[in-house]
């Protein structure tokens, strides 16, 4: 059956909709119990509760999970993945982060610079410093993970 004009429920909205449902049964909640209810993880207010860093960017908390980068290089590409994160969920190629690290290599990689002296990768590879294509990063939210 088509949906008709002005049916939220059968059409494209559906995500309005529910957001409203959600905030109109939170309101309840709190008016009946007194409470407030958390937020949506996916809120804003959520999201920043879930991500924090030190000023320097050698503590790091992505979505629950902490992580530690060594003053320097590795704490500068986290700063400039991080900036773009901020700025809307962009990508940075390896030569856009080489600069931004100041790093004379004229074959600059990421993954080495997030490799330890046994060349195993950095914990947060893979989980927090994602791949989008061929020598271009990004930081992906848990939801994104592939």
């Amino acid at each position: 059956m088509p949906a008709e004009r002005g049916d939220e429920s059968k059409s494209g909205s559906k995500g309005r909709r529910w957001s409203k449902n959600l905030d109109a049964k939170a309101k309840a909640y709190q008016a009946s119990n007194g409470k407030d209810v958390p937020p949506h993880p996916a809120s804003p207010e959520c999201v920043k509760e879930q991500t924090s860093h030190s000023d320097d960017f050698t503590s790091v908390v992505w979505f629950g999970t902490r992580y530690s980068f060594t003053k320097g290089q590795q704490t500068e590409a986290i700063r400039a993945l991080w900036e773009e994160w901020v700025s809307g969920k962009h990508t940075l190629s390896e030569l856009t982060i080489a600069e931004k690290v100041g790093s004379a290599n004229d074959h600059f990689r990421l993954d080495h610079l997030f490799r330890d002296r046994e060349r195993k990768l950095h914990p947060a590879w893979k989980n927090m410093i994602q791949k989008a294509s061929k020598g271009v990063y990004y930081l992906a939210e848990p939801n994104e993970m592939a």
